[in-house]
């Protein structure tokens, strides 16, 4: 159960969010330009992309946002971590991601990280993984 709950929480937005500033910092903007960066804009994306993933969930059904909507999440997240093991280091026991394609490269993984997981949620993981949790611990006074 703990490993569901723990997936869950790692790969949602709110983890990503959390985050953001820190790799947005990384990338070379000031701290409080990627503060705005990271809360305000993501923030913006987020609500615009899940306003029209509500509207459009019963014309595609929920398996392809779901199914999709997953793979382009891990996409992402593979594709920062491969940009901050071959262009990232550590300098005074900061991280810093070295090369301006590649701040910008993750920068926008971010912000397609948003879009995706706002166009997965009318089927949204998180429901579907506390779901699964509830049913395979029905009964056993987890919940």
């Amino acid at each position: 159960m703990a490993k569901i709950s723990l997936q869950v929480i790692c790969s949602q937005i709110d983890a990503v969010l959390y985050y953001a500033p820190i790799l947005f910092t990384q990338a070379g903007f000031t701290s409080q330009r990627a503060s705005f960066l990271a809360s305000g804009v993501s923030g913006i994306i987020n609500l615009i992309v899940t306003i029209f993933a509500q509207l459009w969930v019963d014309k595609w059904g929920r398996r392809f946002p779901l199914v999709g909507g997953g793979l382009a999440i891990s996409a992402c997240f593979l594709a920062i971590g491969a940009l901050y093991a071959s262009h990232g280091g550590i300098a005074d026991e900061e991280v810093y991601l070295s090369g301006e394609g590649s701040q910008w490269a993750v920068i926008i993984l971010i912000y397609m990280f948003v879009v995706c997981i706002s166009h997965v949620a009318p089927t949204h993981h998180n429901i579907l993984n506390g779901l699964t949790t509830r049913q395979i611990f029905r009964g056993r006074g987890v919940w």
